[in-house]
């Protein structure tokens, strides 16, 4: 793209000949073609090198309602596997296996507030909390109950805490011989997740992200919530995508919308990443398209902050099978494409903020016991491997009215 930018036009006519004509025409394709590619602009880049940490008694259980995940606090994290959490202490070069789930149980959820203090949801009522970053824990049985007192009959599913005594959680109220999940319920804790009291009706298993007081609730293929006082008031926000909205601050975040192109449930459809700078009220503004004919999809997204995000697409044709990560250093306006280290459709992605570095995590569908993880730095300056007048389309455009 970049060398068709730099090429002068016809301009050894005189004005208002045919070099001029031609030259107005060029003029309009290229702003037409930047116009057309103005949602996602994507170059080549040199490859990231990535690092291996293998975790040899890794092992996965494949519930997809768990809400398996990797996600640090500068140099601690922590990796939910299902019936194993694991953390490590100095950013992810080591770990240990720091809780493993009683017999027939699984981890719904997990979430530290920081390097020390952090809870692990085990269905139907249990919550194992931890003060020394893993190290011991303690049980305690979760009781739910309505505002008068009445006990309500559900599982804790989710939570997110704001410090150690107050919390909101996801309750999923099921019945039946083998469970039907009927119904799901948002509470609220003020006792470390001890005891919890219903605030409102709410999806199931939905995803809690949380930046003090302020708290997203966004659950499969429905509305969001958005709460701004720590769940006072709940309201209804348009969150799209399939349970993928992330969020860098209180105001900015990303979701993920698919759309069909021409025939409905034909192969044609239309990847977006959407972004919000208003707390999620509107995501309009498309920081990423790419429309494909083969199966395809985005596997996740991250974000290291307001202005750096990375993608991970996957696409499966008769020729080939892909997995690429995009990255974006200025808030979508361009995108540099890479390679990744592992087999396509085994892994996902997370984004360790405070060390600017990029993880792969297996994908739990996949793969049983062992794993390998991978992480990389992207704190790069971007300038170097694109200049900077590429970086926005309207520089492209002015650039070549310039040229006549």
């Amino acid at each position: 793209m970049s060398g068709e930018a730099g090429k002068r036009p016809n301009a050894h006519s005189p004005g208002g000949g045919a070099g001029d004509q031609k030259g107005g025409m060029r003029m309009k394709v290229l702003v037409c073609c930047l116009l057309l590619s103005i949602a996602s602009l994507v170059y080549a880049a040199e490859e990231l090198v990535w690092t291996a940490v293998d975790i040899p008694g890794l092992e996965f259980t494949g519930d997809a309602i768990l809400n398996y995940g990797l996600w640090f606090h500068g140099d601690f994290g922590w990796l939910n596997a299902g019936r194993q959490l694991w953390t490590t202490h100095d950013a992810g070069r080591s770990w240990t296996l720091s809780l493993t789930a009683p017999d027939k149980h699984q981890f719904y959820d997990s979430y530290f507030v920081n390097s020390l203090e952090g809870w692990v949801v085990v269905w139907p009522r249990s919550l194992f909390h931890t003060e020394d970053g893993g190290i011991s824990w303690e049980e305690a049985e979760v009781q739910l109950t309505e505002a008068s007192g009445e006990h309500i009959g559900a599982g804790l599913t989710r939570v997110y805490f704001r410090d150690s005594l107050n919390g909101l959680g996801a309750f999923a109220i099921a019945g039946g011989f083998y469970p039907a999940w009927l119904g799901g319920i948002i509470a609220r804790t003020e006792d470390g997740g001890k005891h919890w009291t219903k605030l409102t009706d709410g999806p199931l298993f939905p995803r809690l992200t949380g930046f003090g007081n302020a708290v997203w609730i966004d659950g499969p293929l429905e509305s969001g919530y958005y709460s701004s006082d720590f769940g006072n008031t709940i309201r209804p926000i348009p969150i799209l995508g399939d349970d993928q909205a992330v969020f860098a601050s209180p105001l900015y975040g990303w979701t993920v919308d698919a759309d069909y192109v021409g025939e409905e449930f034909g192969p044609c459809r239309r990847w977006d990443v959407l972004k919000t700078t208003n707390r999620g009220n509107e995501w309009a503004a498309r920081v990423f398209s790419r429309t494909t004919c083969v199966q395809s999809s985005i596997r996740d997204i991250c974000l290291m902050s307001e202005e750096m995000g990375a993608i991970l697409w996957y696409s499966r044709s008769e020729e080939e099978e892909l997995s690429l990560l995009y990255v974006t250093y200025n808030g979508g306006i361009s995108w540099l494409s890479y390679h990744v280290p592992v087999e396509p459709d085994y892994y996902k992605i997370s984004c360790n903020r405070q060390r600017r570095e990029l993880w792969m995590f297996p994908f739990p569908y996949s793969l049983g016991e062992g794993g390998t993880l991978f992480y990389t730095s992207i704190d790069i300056v971007a300038e170097v491997r694109i200049p900077n007048r590429l970086f926005t389309t309207w520089a492209l455009i002015k650039e070549a009215r310039k040229e006549h």
